[in-house]
């Protein structure tokens, strides 16, 4: 689209422009986790395209005020039909989000879950919050929103002893995208550059340099 934006984005980044006023010019590139979920948006952007093609604005009010003007005129028995079922049906842009969130919950959920802030202090033998701010400032702990608006800290970071996996910060540093979903999705799931094994995993037998070079491969990619 001339003079338009054009943003790159993952499906799962869409959950961060949920309640986002872009302009009318902009346009977003997404990418989907599988064939089948693009194909099914495709079809439904064509549809959702040929509509707004075929009806332009002042046709839908003349529409809707002929609507009217036949409802008034319908017999006292007659049926009442309402909004057609495919007003409801979301477009891709809002499945793409819907789409977005449920991935989120499957990496939250298959990594173990995530830890309080209270549990945290607990896990690191009394550490304090601002100790514990600091490390997320640096890049060593990440978090997720969680309910009420209350971080939460992924358990998939932290050793059997209660300590964060080393190596972390400097995979999160090279991974293309700081969304904490991102980086929560890239260390949950298994990577056919490590031999098709989940990056945390291969953080915690040490080999921290394999999992940098894949997230700087995942950059690279993006591209």
């Amino acid at each position: 689209m001339p003079g338009g934006n054009k943003i790159e984005i993952w499906a799962n980044e869409l959950i961060a422009l949920e309640n986002a006023k872009l302009p009318d010019d902009t346009k977003l590139e997404i990418t989907f986790p599988d064939k089948e979920t693009l194909e099914k948006a495709k079809k439904e952007l064509k549809s959702f395209r040929e509509h707004r093609g075929q009806t332009s604005r002042k046709r839908r009010l003349e529409g809707c005020a002929k609507w009217r003007t036949t409802r008034s005129k319908r017999h006292p028995h007659e049926k009442f039909v309402g909004i057609p079922h495919h007003a409801y049906h979301p477009n891709p842009f809002a499945m793409a989000i819907l789409r977005g969130k449920q991935i989120a919950a499957a990496d939250l959920e298959i990594s173990g879950g995530a830890y309080s802030l209270e549990q945290v202090q607990e896990m690191m033998n009394g550490i304090s919050r601002q100790a514990i701010d600091k490390r997320v400032q640096e890049g060593s702990l990440f978090t997720v929103p969680g309910p009420n608006n209350r971080k939460h800290y992924p358990v998939i970071q932290f050793n059997p002893d209660g300590q964060p996996v080393k190596g972390l910060k400097d995979v999160i540093k090279a991974l293309p995208s700081d969304s904490p979903w991102d980086i929560l999705n890239f260390l949950a799931n298994v990577d056919y550059m490590l031999d098709d094994r989940k990056p945390i995993d291969v953080l915690k037998s040490g080999e921290i340099e394999k999992v940098i070079f894949s997230a700087l491969r995942m950059g690279e990619m993006g591209k």
